[in-house]
């Protein structure tokens, strides 16, 4: 989910983005380990690449945070800061 935050420059902004990682084990429940790890990989993937447009810059912003929703289901989630092009 991406959420617009304050402009940096005239003509760009942050944008909040935060990533849920489930990952499913066989019996249909979720691993936590493996998300954790997951989400950990994904966060190094996108902080190391070159940002295409609009994207002018990729940052951690927090997490992978371990996390149970309401019905039982394990997760992680870590929140991304971009700063993306307004024009």
């Amino acid at each position: 989910m991406a959420e617009p935050q304050q402009k940096v420059t005239p003509i760009s902004q942050y944008v909040r983005l935060r990533c849920s990682v489930w990952v499913r084990r066989d019996d249909g429940t979720g691993d936590l380990d493996a998300s954790h790890d997951l989400a950990g990989r994904i966060e190094l993937y996108l902080t190391g690449l070159w940002p295409p447009t609009p994207i002018i810059s990729i940052e951690h912003d927090s997490g992978p945070v371990r996390m149970t929703d309401e019905n039982g289901c394990n997760y992680s989630y870590l929140i991304l800061l971009l700063q993306t092009e307004t024009v």
